[in-house]
């Protein structure tokens, strides 16, 4: 697999989730912390899949960052409608995290890129962060036009966002 596909479909699901979020993160430099961290965490968890061979089952890989977009979705859909003053933003920080774990399972199946490894997770992260930061920015921008409180529009799109990664 070339590096620039490779980095598109690993990326992706940081563009998917930040395209959610992106109405729920609207202040620029948050909006560059959590792209940050994004690329952050797929590029070290290409470079550790790699380094600890791990053989992780396909159903973590594929099962967990949906249920967790899922859960943090569902969550922001009740807190919306109970008390919206104590709606808490920093579990969208755990969520670069939780989405990693594709490129923890590509770093350890690509063992031919051995000493390689450097300068491709670098391209795997900054794809991932560049698509992250273009989602929060049209995220964001597609937010302020509907009717509904940001809140709502970034819980429907995460949970929308849970769908499209299981499948995908």
């Amino acid at each position: 697999m070339s590096s620039l596909l490779a980095a598109l479909l690993l990326g992706s699901d940081s563009f998917i989730v930040s395209l959610a979020l992106g109405p729920l993160i609207t202040r620029p430099p948050a909006r560059r912390r959590l792209a940050l961290a994004f690329g952050t965490c797929d590029a070290v968890a290409t470079v550790v899949g790699l380094v600890l061979h791990w053989h992780i089952p396909g159903g973590w890989v594929t099962g967990a960052a949906p249920v967790l977009a899922f859960a943090y979705g569902s969550y922001l859909l009740v807190i919306a409608r109970v008390s919206p003053a104590r709606l808490q933003r920093w579990p969208a920080y755990l969520l670069p995290a939780l989405l990693s774990l594709d490129n923890l399972a590509y770093g350890s199946a690509a063992r031919s890129l051995g000493a390689g490894i450097l300068p491709h997770a670098l391209v795997l992260g900054a794809s991932s962060g560049a698509l992250a930061l273009t989602g929060l920015v049209a995220g964001g921008a597609l937010g302020r036009r509907g009717r509904c409180s940001a809140e709502r529009v970034a819980a429907a799109g995460l949970v929308a966002a849970s769908f499209v990664l299981l499948w995908a």
